[in-house]
């Protein structure tokens, strides 16, 4: 992500898990998660099994609902174009983070409640 797009820090009072630990957030604006590949995941893990999906209009974000009961799928291309991005940034930015993670709290991803 470029710095240059990424919001001032703020201080974060409310409705950021930064607020626990009197951390500094950042807000990231929804083109570079795209850019990144984020967007891509999101949908492609969890809201296209469950029949949605998250869209970006003018740098907005909106959540769709799929009418097919199967849910979405995602073109050979926009597979290859998303994962693609996603690995980059995932070398370029991601893993340092996944590392400073795991080294904090022995995991990447939080478990669920029973199992879920």
């Amino acid at each position: 992500m470029a710095p240059s797009d990424v919001q001032e820090p703020r201080e974060d009072t409310e409705g950021s898990p930064c607020r626990r630990s009197n951390a500094i957030s950042k807000r990231v604006p929804p083109r570079e998660l795209s850019a990144a590949g984020i967007l891509f995941q999101i949908n492609r893990q969890i809201l296209h099994p469950l029949g949605m999906e998250l869209t970006m209009v003018d740098d907005h974000l909106f959540v769709d609902r799929c009418a097919e009961a199967e849910g979405l799928v995602f073109s050979e291309q926009e597979l290859i174009d998303g994962m693609n991005n996603f690995t980059q940034y995932m070398r370029t930015t991601g893993l340092p983070i996944v590392k400073q993670r795991v080294a904090k709290y022995k995991f990447v991803v939080q478990g669920g409640i029973d199992g879920i």
